[in-house]
């Protein structure tokens, strides 16, 4: 089996679910490589044996009046009248000329996974037509409804399998398509890396939070993730106790406000700002904090959700639409994005009640640990025989 898998960026430390999907088809003796746009060089370290197998894709030149060039098109074009209606004849051209020159490198796969949207209309589509071999795509995108009827139609149409994490995902997607029929469309939720976890005590977690209250966030720092909502939070809480500890890990362009409001809110002792740290780091202070906070209004799954479950946490996330598909009330708090006071209710009912916060938890981690990694590729490696075959 050949598989090449395609996205953006790669690795991105947001996006495990591509990460570890390139790792155990390698792993699994599967003949796979991953070809991407943009190569990170400060998130998830590739094991040097697997380097080989990334591909960086570099558009080349081409000359759309040369001879060549015009009998292709003459020949081809119309193969790609979706990439036209987006982005005229002149710019698809270019693009589909673009990967004819370097499809030859890519006849040997069978199959083209892609992760997201627009590297499945830009990339997997096009490319797929040139070699004459089906694609798949995994649509994990959070701003799905933001893209036009016209790709989503598209890669309804001409992808073998359509994979969603969430039935959240699914309905958005349908929403969008000009086709009714569901039986290329599948929902497979991203896995997690398991936690091993010590049996954990109900003394020791109270008297823990009695000395100090953790409470964590681990996010990309976008407005769509509301993470102003959990320093607002901060400041509520000194009202109750002045113990209260926010530690916030990731990155992006909202850093700096998010800053400027701790600083604002005289919160600046009181929150502790990670920046991006390796995915272990990461379990690592899931597994430390007493609160989980998840306060995204918008989210395709939230595996973030799913990894502080696992590790113990007691998760409070705001709805996002798909978290209620693997958060129930017996594992977890759930309230509307935005709503401070909902939240502020919550965390109060968790600091007067820690027993059944603590029996929630525990509920979390049962339920989290049917979402593994290895359960989440079995059903990937199954959907690839089945579209292969």
């Amino acid at each position: 089996m050949n598989i090449l898998l395609v996205t953006g960026k790669f690795p991105v430390p947001s996006q495990t679910f591509v990460y570890y999907d390139f790792l155990y088809a390698i792993k699994k003796g599967i003949n796979a490589s991953l070809l991407c746009k943009y190569k990170e060089t400060h998130s998830y370290k590739i094991p040097k044996e697997y380097e080989q197998n990334i591909i960086q894709y570099s558009p080349k030149k081409v000359n759309l009046f040369s001879l060549q060039s015009l009998f292709f098109l003459q020949k081809n074009l119309y193969k790609f009248w979706p990439l036209v209606k987006n982005y005229g004849i002149e710019l698809t051209a270019k693009k589909v000329l673009s990967l004819s020159y370097v499809s030859e490198k890519y006849r040997k796969f069978d199959l083209i996974h892609a992760h997201f949207i627009q590297w499945a209309f830009d990339i997997a589509f096009p490319l797929s037509k040139l070699l004459k071999i089906p694609f798949i795509l995994s649509a994990h995108d959070g701003h799905i409804l933001q893209y036009s009827s016209n790709i989503i139609t598209c890669l309804h149409k001409n992808a073998s399998a359509v994979i969603f994490p969430s039935n959240f995902q699914k309905m958005r997607w349908l929403s969008k398509s000009k086709i009714a029929n569901e039986d290329n469309l599948f929902i497979i939720p991203n896995g997690i890396k398991l936690i091993t976890n010590e049996k954990k005590s109900f003394n020791k977690f109270k008297e823990d939070m009695k000395k100090r209250v953790k409470i964590l966030v681990v996010s990309r720092l976008i407005p769509q993730k509301r993470v102003s909502d959990a320093i607002k939070l901060a400041k509520l809480l000194l009202n109750l106790r002045k113990d209260v500890k926010l530690t916030i890990i990731g990155d992006g362009p909202e850093k700096n406000n998010l800053r400027q409001l701790a600083a604002k809110l005289s919160l600046t002792e009181k929150i502790d700002f990670r920046g991006f740290l390796p995915h272990d780091k990461v379990l690592e202070h899931m597994k430390n904090t007493h609160i989980f906070l998840h306060p995204s209004e918008n989210e395709s799954f939230g595996i973030v959700i799913l990894e502080a479950m696992n590790a113990g946490a007691i998760v409070v996330a705001a709805d996002s639409g798909p978290v209620k598909e693997f958060l129930p009330n017996n594992a977890g708090y759930i309230y509307s994005p935005g709503d401070l006071n909902s939240l502020f209710a919550i965390i109060k009912s968790i600091l007067d009640d820690p027993q059944k916060a603590f029996e929630k938890s525990l509920n979390a981690i049962e339920i989290s640990s049917n979402y593994s990694l290895e359960k989440h590729f079995s059903l990937i490696l199954d959907l690839w025989d089945k579209v292969i075959s």
